[in-house]
């Protein structure tokens, strides 16, 4: 018994020893495949930082089957911290950098253009390449005119100037905008335009008339407060302040009116004026705007002198008096008389007709009958000492 035990104990460890070994043997077998893939072919890979696909220059190799995280099979890059220099990139002129890996920066050599006006465009038909830019040359070469500074593509083009001021292809031709202009006034109907290359007639440029229909409605009229009428076109009516004004009679309705006759209010009365210059508000001919009348003894114009600037009736035989003949109208007064009479008698002296002694005698007769005969009217028909003789 004791024996079989001693047996299977045996048996037991020889299985184990067998299994241990063929696990040792199958465990080394496939680390042998393992390291025979690359079939004794290791490649060196470098590190690639910047991850632009290639290994940086400066750094060491390692050797393997194939490329780690993070490394290249080359090593062109040139710098490792920058993505955008590489063998691959562009290279950038005058940065500087090396931006393509070749061996440095490279020198920029552009095309630079005359500017001969000084206006900041070139001629293309000139032009020289230079790695700096050189006195009197710019980069632009689209300078159409470079003999005048006011030519060039940056400028406003003027239509109808004969000239390509901007450089598009020629010059441009005009076509304005006009407004009707109805009334005449100079200003326009913004709801009325047409275009054209000249002004129609009874058009203008203005568009700001807000009554076409009216030409004492515009930008350009006076506002009158308070007629309901937007007559400057600001927008609306002018509401009148309330101001009491001094207005005065104008009985004989001539338009002016008696200054010694005035009332104050904020609108005007019936009746009454602004204006206050009339002499004799009871006769509507006798007014600032009248004519004065020669030797009738009244300020007819109200210019406060009698007879002054009169005027004659114009039947071509120097006669002056008009309104005033001695001995066919009647006077109010016996002063009136006496001055008409003077002023006659001094035409007739003064042209030969009469002498001064017989002027005195006219004067002296004819004033006399002159009260004689007041109650006549004062009219006196009496034609003595009307001497119409030359004298002897």
């Amino acid at each position: 018994m004791l024996k079989s035990k001693q047996l299977f104990i045996n048996v037991v460890l020889v299985v184990l020893a067998i299994c241990v070994g063929a696990g040792t043997i199958m465990a080394v077998k496939a680390d042998g495949f393992e390291y025979d893939t690359c079939n004794g072919q290791y490649i060196d890979f470098y590190i690639d930082e910047d991850g632009d696909g290639f290994g940086d220059s400066s750094a060491t190799s390692t050797a393997a089957c194939s490329a780690p995280l993070n490394y290249a099979s080359n090593n062109l890059d040139c710098d490792d911290s920058s993505a955008t220099t590489s063998p691959e990139a562009t290279e950038i002129c005058g940065d500087g950098i090396d931006n393509d890996c070749v061996g440095g920066d490279e020198a920029c050599v552009w095309t630079y253009y005359l500017d001969a006006d000084g206006d900041g465009y070139g001629k293309s038909a000139y032009s020289i390449s230079s790695t700096t830019e050189p006195t009197g040359y710019v980069e632009d070469n689209t300078d159409c005119d470079d003999s005048n500074a006011s030519i060039n593509p940056g400028e406003d083009e003027i239509c109808g100037d004969g000239i390509d001021n901007d450089c598009v292809g020629g010059d441009e031709a005009c076509v304005w905008t006009y407004y009707l202009d109805a009334d005449g006034d100079g200003y326009g109907n913004p709801a009325y335009s047409i275009s054209s290359t000249t002004e129609p007639t009874g058009y203008v440029e203005d568009n700001t008339d807000c009554d076409d229909s009216s030409a004492t409605t515009s930008p350009g009229a006076t506002e009158i407060c308070g007629d309901g009428i937007d007559n400057d076109c600001s927008g609306g009516d002018e509401t009148c302040a309330s101001v009491e004004i001094t207005y005065y009679s104008d009985e004989d309705e001539d338009g002016y009116g008696n200054p010694t006759d005035s009332i104050s209010s904020t609108t005007q009365p019936t009746g009454y004026v602004l204006d206050n210059t009339d002499c004799d508000d009871a006769d509507s001919s006798i007014n600032p705007d009248a004519d004065e009348v020669c030797l009738d003894g009244i300020d007819n114009n109200c210019d406060g002198n009698i007879d002054t600037d009169c005027i004659d009736n114009g039947d071509g035989d120097d006669d002056i008096f008009i309104g005033c003949d001695p001995f066919g109208n009647s006077f109010s007064n016996h002063g009136g008389f006496v001055s008409c009479l003077a002023h006659y008698t001094n035409w007739l002296k003064s042209h030969g007709e009469i002498t001064g002694r017989e002027k005195g005698q006219i004067m002296s007769a004819n004033a006399n009958k002159y009260k004689n005969n007041n109650g006549n009217n004062g009219k006196s028909n009496s034609n003595n000492g009307k001497a119409k003789g030359k004298k002897k």
